[in-house]
C-alpha cells in the first residue's frame, strides 16, 4: 500500500479520529456544565466515520452525496 492512498484514506481517518475523541473526552474532569457538550462530542465526532462508511455503501450517486453531507455535517459539528 502506498503512502499517498494512505494519506487519503478517509475511512482510515475518521477511525482513527473517532478513536482520538473517546480518548480525548476520557481525560476531561466532568461536572454539570460541561456533560451534556462531552456526550454530544462523543456522538457527532464518531459519527463522522459511521456515515462515511454508509456513504460508501450508497445504493445510488445521490445516496452516495446525501451520506456525505451528514458526515461533513456532523465533522462540522464535532468542530464547533
Amino acid at each position: 500500500m502506498s503512502i499517498q492512498k494512505n494519506r487519503f484514506d478517509l475511512e482510515d481517518r475518521t477511525t482513527l479520529f473517532s478513536a482520538a475523541i473517546v480518548r480525548f473526552v476520557k481525560i476531561i474532569p466532568r461536572n454539570i456544565v460541561n456533560t451534556p457538550m462531552i456526550k454530544q462530542l462523543i456522538r457527532s465526532g464518531t459519527s463522522i466515520c459511521a456515515n462515511y462508511c454508509e456513504a460508501n455503501d450508497a445504493e445510488s450517486k445521490n445516496d452516495f452525496i446525501h451520506k456525505l453531507c451528514i458526515s461533513k455535517k456532523e465533522a462540522r459539528e464535532t468542530q464547533h
